[in-house]
């Protein structure tokens, strides 16, 4: 982790902060990825202002997503149960959300428990509600 205390920055807009010594990334994915497959610690990315519309799926452990405001950083991604997935396929219950988390110690702003939000269409059946 580097003086800043983050391992890696998301910003998509081309006046996003840079952070000295920290590496940058446009999309939440290539960030997360970027993360050792063995964590020696919690790796922080923090995520600029803006609107990310990707499908997030965490596969490293000890990852933590920190936004710069609930308001103004929010992941999106449309999918619901049934509709088609770009590979042509439909997606399902389970595979229709935003954020995926497949590994241990995963936090979402744990300091700041604000500062990000999740947004997109209802799964069927899960008990999601949209923000």
């Amino acid at each position: 982790m580097t003086a800043s205390g983050f391992d890696a920055v998301v910003g998509t807009a081309p006046d996003a902060p840079a952070v000295e010594g920290v590496p940058r990334y446009r999309s939440i994915q290539a960030a997360i990825d970027a993360a050792p497959l063995i964590a020696q610690h919690e790796w922080r990315i923090l995520i600029c202002a803006g609107l990310y519309f990707e499908k997030i799926v965490v596969t490293r452990p000890r990852i933590s997503l920190i936004g710069e405001g609930r308001d103004t950083t929010v992941l999106r991604f449309d999918a619901s149960s049934g509709t088609l997935a770009p590979d042509g396929e439909r997606w399902t219950t389970w595979g229709c959300a935003t954020l995926i988390v497949r590994a241990p110690d995963f936090h979402a702003s744990p300091d700041h428990r604000e500062q990000l939000r999740l947004s997109g269409q209802p799964c069927e059946g899960t008990g999601w509600r949209r923000l």
